[in-house]
């Protein structure tokens, strides 16, 4: 009986040892051949040399970034002194009444009180004038003024006894005043109306003063004067 039971012990044993799966000489753990293997965090190496990587790519930005700032502020330099050292001026309009003494001149609001008074002093021509001032570092050289009226018309009066020659040489922190007689002007918006053309068929129309430069610019007075456009009683 014993005999018997040895052998049906042997017999269990070679069994299991036939079922279960062969050893390997490697240590690595088994798989299944379904798991999902997740992708390593830093593919191309270890997360230190990711880092370094990352912080050289931010440097490099942050100059690029910087030069581009300073040069954005010097071109800015650049086109900002350009200006401020070129010729510039400034024209203000004015009225006036011009008589053997010189001239009185004010603003255009105060073109009543201006010739009321100035006929008592013997100042009874009436112009219209501008103001220029150069208020840049370089002089400007005007070559001509003249009354601007709509519909692009304009007039001027050459050899005007105030007025200097063209070519007058302004320098840089002075002013001029130049001068247009109003009494043609008055015609010429008068006569517009009379034509029926258009921009002189209201009350009034405005009229502005334009000064030419010698480098062949023009400045247009911001003011403007209203003139009426019915002949006077």
């Amino acid at each position: 009986g014993s005999l018997h039971t040895v052998g049906v012990v042997e017999r269990q044993l070679e069994q299991r040892q036939a079922t279960s799966p062969k050893e390997s000489g490697s240590s690595a753990p088994l798989r299944h051949p379904h798991a999902m293997q997740v992708p390593s965090r830093y593919p191309h190496g270890s997360a230190a040399g990711s880092s370094w990587q990352d912080t050289g790519m931010t440097g490099a930005l942050v100059v690029a970034i910087i030069s581009l700032c300073v040069a954005c502020l010097s071109l800015g330099w650049q086109c900002t002194n350009y200006l401020l050292t070129g010729s510039r001026v400034k024209v203000v309009l004015r009225v006036a009444m011009v008589g053997d003494g010189g001239a009185l001149t004010g603003p255009p609001k105060i073109f009543a009180n201006l010739r009321s008074q100035g006929a008592e002093y013997g100042y009874r021509e009436e112009c219209l004038a501008v103001e220029v001032t150069n208020i840049g570092r370089l002089a400007v050289s005007l070559d001509k003024v003249e009354a601007i009226l709509p519909r692009g018309v304009a007039f001027q009066q050459p050899g005007f006894r105030l007025n200097p020659e063209p070519g007058f040489r302004l320098e840089p922190h002075s002013s001029k005043m130049l001068f247009v007689p109003m009494m043609p002007v008055e015609a010429a918006v008068i006569a517009g109306r009379a034509v029926g053309l258009a921009g002189f068929l209201g009350e009034s129309v405005d009229v502005r003063m334009r000064v030419v430069l010698g480098n062949g610019k023009s400045k247009v007075t911001t003011g403007r004067l209203a003139l009426a456009t019915t002949s006077p009683s």
